[in-house]
């Protein structure tokens, strides 16, 4: 099933020009752009949303070197190392599983919809990690279960960075009104 999947959206992206160069662009310009966004944010954001940027950055983070030491310790060959599907980007046939982009993508949206509030930029940063993850297996550069594998990974980390920062303050709260977690 899994190879079937594969065959069937990276043959379809093939045979259209304006849907092999939105993959394209997905999978390598998109990632780059809402990353860089998410780092300014970390920076130039009123308090809630720094405060939510850090959080998606640090999950971010940990979905990198978590998805990096699984691909060394556990190297599957990428599809079209195998044979498989046509690679549409220039890639090294280095390990496949679990992927990358997918993890960083679904680590910040998820952190943002989990730390943030529920608001239209964690859905759309939700519809972008879903786009990323399509074009990762249009472009024949991921099986599915690589880039569910990266999915997961990444909702695993936001969920366990989501806590490890002062609450954002209640809704209805002033923008940029620092708020702090009582100790006790």
């Amino acid at each position: 099933m899994d190879d079937k999947v594969l065959l069937l959206l990276n043959t379809s992206v093939g045979h259209s020009p304006a849907l092999l160069w939105g993959a394209r662009w997905v999978s390598q310009e998109l990632s780059w752009l809402l990353w860089g966004a998410l780092a300014l944010s970390g920076v130039a954001a009123p308090g809630r949303w720094r405060r939510v940027a850090w959080r998606a950055l640090t999950s971010m983070a940990l979905a990198w070197a978590l998805a990096s030491a699984i691909k060394a310790l556990w190297p599957v060959p990428r599809p079209f190392a195998l044979g498989l599907g046509t690679a549409w980007v220039e890639q090294a046939a280095n390990a496949s599983f679990p992927s990358v982009h997918t993890s960083l993508a679904f680590a910040v949206a998820l952190s943002v919809w989990r730390s943030g509030p529920r608001s239209g930029v964690a859905l759309v940063l939700l519809g972008c990690a879903l786009l990323v993850a399509w074009s990762r297996i249009a472009l024949g550069l991921h099986f599915p279960r690589d880039v569910l594998a990266g999915a997961l990974l990444g909702a695993a980390c936001a969920w366990a960075c989501a806590g490890r920062w002062p609450a954002p303050p209640a809704d209805g709260a002033t923008a940029g009104t620092e708020h702090s977690t009582p100790r006790g």
